[in-house]
């Protein structure tokens, strides 16, 4: 391959296409049909990442198939600028990653670190199933800053991106932020995609000689190199600007001075004079106050500026207002006016001159003036006050040490944010930084205290056993009982019931304030005329505490749900509680109405034997939309239990990420004697359960034929035949109906047997289908390996579109109801009911039915829209109860019960259980 040592611009002159319109690499049908998906006109980014999505599971045989070369010409590239012996150290950010043929390529030349970035998860998902990545980001990079540090990778690639609805040339700017200085940028992409589309033709190579003459990057090659069959490509290689010795090269004894302004060079000689105390550094700041904004704003001084924007791209504006922020170094205010004019509200200033902080004051930006500098020792603020730390412009000769970041740390929230900006200078050259402050940030990442610039307070994670608050014989004696190893709920409810009696005597005793802070915390959030109204469930209310403490702050109406009775009993004694509810929460829903509650505190539950992580998707359940769950529990808990140390966090972040609730603190507090606790805090906004206040189902599509069907089959008061009648009459369009809005559930269901089953064991197997409609189920379950199936369906017009498509073994025209069908019991390994059950279908009862009709050990999975459930007589009071009895009496035990796709916007309830 030979290299072209000229202007970038030249080589637009050595591609011969000359049509507006990409090329085919061949006549195959599949290639034009995945092309013609991807390269649609106008998609935007969602619709692309859904047509990579659907194309991916053949992306590898058809793009292989037909010649596609781009990933070894990007691989041979990049091997050429590395010793063998060095690429197994090199860390690549694969950019457009798809289902990682690149990686593939990459590995088999000794490159061992690579991380995926694609915004289609479709693709990721096989990239993740050949196991190349060490990480699988699910992000498009465009003009904005990805969530990932600058100066992260030794390589970049970006391998087939460049072409219709994909990267913009813009991107190139992000491209280089993430590579580290020295490091290489390799770009592969199709000739006539840079020369002839109009994202591309007029930016990308203007764009990379600007960056060139910029500094920023310089080329190693341009040159052609083959791409797809008879496409031709380019490759681009690029090195970002490496610092000479000479740039890094300065002396310890000054900073280099921006200008040569002479009042700035007075300015920084007087604060960076060597030797300085602290107190001779306070005079110099106190002697340079007033003329201080002045100067440095005059001589371009940016640093406030850039705290305040990468501050501002973690926090979405309408959460900025309420978040505290700790301005270390506050100097007279200029971060804290950044801030401000970006959204942020509350600022705490922290600077050891009082000058400086006087001309602060008089911009009245913050809050509290604390005159004080940080260093080794704590000082007189609480643990955890903050949800954002700024250190800007303070690490430089004189200043703040790098072991201050200890209690920087330990001043954030867990999820909080540090921010630090400084001079590159000073952490390189200086002697109070260079041999220290960068690995000190490896070493707190290390030992889990700092992830991803977020606090996450993990300090007491070593520890092998529990720390017990108090050396009192009660207190060991009780913590020693509930935490036994491998209690289940009822030997638990049972060990509590014999400790009821001396409860709350030993609790107070052993100065248990977890209670306390619960209702400090919920009593802040609601004002004191609006306590008396809301609706609190104590979850885990034990002897009733947690009551007690709310009670004091004017709240007056409660519900007590509990698993111990013996507890309960003492806390009906004291008659707070409105209900007193027997049951333990978990992640199947409780017989207990959706929305019921405008509070939800747990306090205590957050242990070992205890509440599971799973629960927090039923607590969403119960809590009205703006309501508010208060979680109290001990912070080492969450991060040496198996119940919650990989689980509880993420979900959390999961559950806010889908819109379920919004995260308003998380927190360290008090908790027991001297153990530390952890609060968390959040305003419910489910969306996805609001429909369950209305008196009908919710639509799931606007579309015309949606709401027409469903009229039909949902109508008032439709007995058996009448509906048989209606499904008949909907039938014809049935299937292009559900499909065209996006109904899930029939995936859902086959997924869901796909991991309780052998692929070998698949053909084996039978299954019935209830309510089988046109085949849906039967479909999905066709594609990953079952073969024999039998369809029950009242409808002859669904079973007659069903039999055209020649899935079922038997066709069976009837209704699953209390009385037995005429089919042998233990026929089945499997029965599936899918959409079933809702209005005017399947009755509760029928559950007895099904469970005769499967044999020991088979498998019965209902998959349904979740709000049917709570909404429709059939259902409500009688579903959940029957589920449970029929567990407790041995006719089947739960594998799982937990909340899933039906429609694409509609929720629904997935149940599977195993038949005894």
């Amino acid at each position: 391959m030979s290299h072209i040592p000229v202007n970038s611009s030249k080589i637009l002159k050595m591609t011969s296409v000359a049509e507006k319109k990409y090329s085919l690499p061949s006549e195959d049908k599949k290639a034009q049909y995945l092309l013609g998906k991807i390269l649609a006109d106008g998609l935007s980014q969602n619709e692309l990442n859904a047509a990579y999505d659907d194309v991916s599971k053949d992306y590898d045989q058809v793009v292989l198939d037909n010649g596609y070369k781009a990933p070894n010409s990007c691989a041979e590239a990049v091997t050429k600028l590395f010793p063998e012996k060095d690429r197994a150290r090199q860390v690549t950010l694969d950019i457009g990653a798809g289902t990682g043929l690149l990686a593939e390529e990459m590995l088999k030349k000794g490159f061992k670190t690579l991380d995926a970035l694609d915004p289609s998860q479709g693709m990721l998902d096989i990239a993740e199933e050949k196991g190349i990545y060490r990480n699988y980001i699910c992000d498009a990079i465009g003009k904005e800053p990805l969530k990932i540090p600058a100066d992260s990778y030794d390589i970049v690639t970006v391998v087939g991106s460049h072409i219709a609805n994909h990267i913009e040339s813009e991107a190139l700017i992000e491209i280089i932020r993430l590579v580290k200085s020295g490091g290489i940028v390799c770009i592969v992409a199709r000739m006539e995609s840079l020369s002839n589309l109009d994202k591309y033709k007029d930016s990308f190579f203007p764009l990379c000689d600007d960056l060139e003459k910029a500094g920023k990057w310089t080329k190693i090659e341009c040159s052609p190199c083959p791409y797809w069959n008879r496409i031709q490509g380019v490759q681009l290689v690029y090195r970002k600007r490496k610092f000479t010795r000479q740039e890094r090269q300065m002396t310890t004894f000054r900073h280099t001075i921006p200008v040569e302004d002479q009042d700035a060079a007075k300015l920084v000689g007087k604060v960076l004079a060597e030797g300085l105390s602290q107190k001779e550094l306070n005079a110099a700041y106190d002697d340079v106050c007033k003329d201080y904004d002045k100067v440095v704003l005059s001589n371009g001084y940016m640093a406030p500026n850039s705290a305040a924007l990468a501050v501002a791209k973690i926090y979405p504006e309408a959460e900025r207002a309420q978040k505290i922020t700790l301005d270390i170094g506050a100097g007279t205010g200029l971060l804290a006016e950044e801030m401000h004019k970006v959204g942020f509200k509350i600022f705490d200033a922290l600077e050891p001159s009082q000058g400086m902080l006087d001309v602060a004051k008089e911009k009245g930006l913050y809050r509290n003036y604390i005159c004080e500098a940080i260093g080794k020792e704590q000082l007189n603020l609480p643990a955890a006050s903050y949800d954002i730390i700024t250190v800007v412009g303070s690490h430089g000769v004189n200043h703040i040490e790098s072991e201050a970041l200890y209690e920087i740390i330990r001043l954030t929230k867990p999820g909080g944010i540090v921010c630090i900006v400084a001079r590159m200078e000073s952490l390189t050259n200086l002697e109070e930084y260079k041999d220290t402050f960068f690995p000190l940030c490896d070493q707190l990442e290390k030992e889990v205290k700092i992830k991803i610039g977020q606090i996450s307070h993990q300090q007491m994670a070593t520890e092998s056993e529990y720390t017990l608050p108090s050396a009192e014989t009660e207190v060991t004696t009780l913590l020693e009982k509930v935490l036994h190893e491998g209690l289940n709920t009822t030997e638990l409810a049972t060990v509590y019931d014999d400790l009821s009696q001396d409860y709350d005597k030993v609790l107070t005793e052993s100065k248990y304030y977890g209670p306390n802070t619960a209702a400090e915390a919920v009593s802040k959030l609601i004002k004191p005329d609006e306590r008396p109204q809301k609706i609190i469930l104590d979850i885990g209310a034990g002897t009733g505490l947690v009551a007690e403490e709310l009670t004091k702050k004017g709240f007056k109406v409660f519900d007590a749900l509990d698993p111990s009775s013996g507890m309960l009993e003492k806390a009906r004694e004291k008659g707070l509680y409105r209900n007193y509810i027997c049951a333990a929460i978990g992640s199947k829903p409780l017989n207990i109405p959706s929305g019921s509650y405008d509070v939800i505190t747990v306090v205590g539950s957050h242990t070992k034997n205890h509440i599971k992580g799973e629960a927090l998707q039923e607590m969403i359940r119960l809590v009205k939309s703006g309501g508010i769950i208060c979680i109290v529990a001990r912070m080492e808990g969450f991060y040496k239990f198996e119940e919650y140390k990989d689980s509880f966090f993420p979900l959390c972040d999961k559950l806010e990420k889908d819109g379920k609730w919004q995260k308003i603190e998380c927190s360290e507090c008090p908790y027991w004697n001297t153990l530390k606790g952890i609060i968390f805090l959040y305003n419910v906004t489910h969306k996805h359960l609001q429909q369950m206040d209305t008196n009908k189902y919710s639509v799931p599509s606007a579309e015309t034929g949606v709401t027409t069907l469903l009229g039909k089959v949902f109508k008032d008061g439709l007995n058996q035949s009448e509906l048989a009648a209606a499904y008949d009459d909907v039938s014809k369009d049935y299937d292009k109906v559900l499909t065209k809005s996006e109904y899930v559930a029939h995936r859902t269901a086959a997924e869901s047997l796909a991991k309780l089953t052998k692929p070998d064991e698949r053909p084996q197997k039978t299954i019935l289908d209830i309510g089988a409609g046109t085949g849906l189920v039967a479909e999905e379950l066709t594609k990953i390996g079952f073969k024999i199936i039998d369809a029950l369906e009242p409808s002859s017009g669904m079973l007659e579109k069903a039999r055209e498509k020649g899935l079922y073994r038997k066709y069976i025209c009837e209704a699953i109801g209390t009385e037995p069908l005429n089919i042998p019991s233990g026929s089945y390994d499997i029965v599936t009911v899918v959409g079933g059950h809702t209005k005017n279908h399947i009755q509760s009862e029928a559950l007895e039915e099904m469970i005769r009709l499967v044999n020991a050990d088979g498998i019965i999975c209902i998959v349904s829209r979740m709000e049917g459930f709570y909404q429709f007589e059939e259902y409500k009071d009688s579903f959940f109860p029957l589920c449970d009895k029929l567990e407790k009496d041995g006719k089947w035990q739960k594998i799982e019960c937990s909340e899933c796709p039906f429609w694409k916007t509609v929720p629904g309830l997935k149940f599977l259980y195993r038949v005894c």
